[in-house]
């Protein structure tokens, strides 16, 4: 192996780990479903449940029960159809047409009645703070970084000063006031009886995650160069974890990083009060790892695969593989059982190590993916083809891209809202507080 013994990102694999008896009672604490139970009975369960649905999607597929899904024998290809969403584009235009138009200062004080988020905008330095900040300046100051306005332009066109924008500006707005702010508004939202009613599915809250590329206009540590999104110039990307239309976390990389080694991370260090548990994506949310690293901590990984037919390529059965010869979609292998058995005590390491949080998740997930990669077959397995609520995946990922925003016109200065096929991401911490504002306000 090559490493680096002073290097945080490229050190040996084994120096990451934690040393698991020295940990035991944090991780008792910790109540890691994965280490909860002995190997042989999650096996037991994972192994009968995935030959229940092998039966039953052979069954249901050869009675055509499954509408969604169309098996070509003569190609032995599999398909399936979308089911057709209601598109009454007047019953939606008679909805939005009486919603009143609202000043985005009048959707601040609002929301903050309601949940206090500006509460959470303490001073960098409480002890020697001259003055508590007013709620207008608070406001002033995260409408103008969100609008990318500044405090200069924000001063000229409102009565507030500027010094006192720039110093509202250095005290209060950082990164853990705005996620604290964030985290207020969240946990309202969650407790509106109309919550709920934002999800493709009563009983399970379906969270989604994607990136979003963003152009660097100067330099920065992150910006990388990606000739596919920036052309000749750098950017960054801005991954964020949504649920319900309410944004929950959101972590900054770079262009040349893969997102699915932050799938994990971005979900497991979510400090708001909404845990999804299933968890939605695009292709590039997956890895050899997050499918049973999640499942590992209680959640499951569904992504949106783009070609249903390669994928089949990798849907294995139990022991026992003969049994399924006649199946009208055979799997592609068997698991090996002892070999995931043989290396529990790895698996237990790396799940301690990843529940501690004693360093970078991504970091080693990274390793994980591109170290071992003898790693068993994919959990999806278990996310079997014949579910229809799976099929809504598509539209948990729509979600993303037909969410109101804010935008911003250079000449008028003037804000405006529209829906348009864009990434649910966010130039800045203030711009995601300004979203979370009015998600609050649209709910209510």
């Amino acid at each position: 192996d090559i490493y680096l013994d002073d290097s945080v990102q490229h050190r040996r694999f084994s120096d990451d780990l934690v040393s698991m008896e020295a940990k035991k009672d944090a991780l008792k604490m910790l109540s890691i479903p994965w280490l909860c139970q002995p190997v042989d009975v999650t096996l037991d369960a994972l192994f009968l449940e995935l030959d229940t649905q092998w039966q039953a999607f052979d069954e249901e597929l050869r009675s055509g029960q499954l509408k969604h899904l169309e098996f070509d024998s003569e190609k032995q290809t599999l398909t399936w159809h979308r089911p057709k969403a209601d598109k009454d584009k007047l019953l939606q235009q008679g909805f939005y047409a009486k919603l009143q138009a609202r000043d985005i200062a009048d959707v601040f004080r609002f929301v903050n009645e309601q949940c206090h988020f500006l509460s959470a905008m303490t001073p960098l330095q409480p002890r020697y703070a001259k003055k508590v900040a007013d709620e207008d300046s608070l406001m002033a100051v995260i409408i103008a970084q969100a609008m990318n306005h500044g405090n200069f332009n924000m001063a000229e066109t409102s009565d507030i000063p500027y010094h006192v924008l720039e110093a509202t500006h250095q005290q209060h707005l950082r990164p853990a006031t705005l996620i604290a702010a964030n985290d207020k508004i969240s946990h309202f939202i969650s407790t509106l009886p109309i919550f709920p009613y934002y999800s493709i599915d009563m009983d399970v809250l379906y969270g989604s995650v994607d990136g979003q590329k963003f152009a660097a206009a100067n330099p920065t540590l992150k910006a990388r160069y990606s000739r596919k999104y920036f052309g000749k110039d750098r950017g960054v990307v801005t991954y964020t974890l949504l649920a319900n239309h309410v944004a929950l976390q959101t972590e900054l990389l770079g262009a040349n990083q893969h997102e699915s080694y932050w799938v994990f991370d971005i979900c497991y260090n979510n400090t708001s009060d909404i845990v999804p548990t299933v968890i939605t994506g695009d292709m590039h949310s997956i890895n050899m790892a997050n499918f049973a690293i999640l499942y590992w901590f209680g959640m499951n990984l569904a992504p949106r695969f783009t070609n249903l037919q390669a994928q089949l390529k990798h849907l294995y059965c139990g022991p026992g593989q003969e049994r399924y010869a006649n199946f009208l979609i055979q799997p592609a292998g068997q698991i090996d059982r002892h070999l995931i058995t043989s290396e529990k005590a790895n698996m237990d390491h790396i799940a301690a190590t990843l529940g501690l949080k004693e360093m970078s998740q991504s970091i080693l997930m990274r390793k994980i993916c591109t170290f071992f990669l003898f790693l068993g077959r994919k959990a999806m397995d278990h996310w079997h083809v014949p579910d229809l609520d799976l099929r809504q995946i598509p539209s948990k990922l729509y979600e993303f891209e037909l969410n109101i925003f804010f935008t911003f016109s250079a000449k008028e200065r003037t804000l405006s809202m529209r829906a348009a096929k864009i990434s649910t991401a966010w130039r800045s911490p203030a711009d995601w507080l300004l979203y979370m504002a009015d998600r609050t306000f649209m709910q209510i």
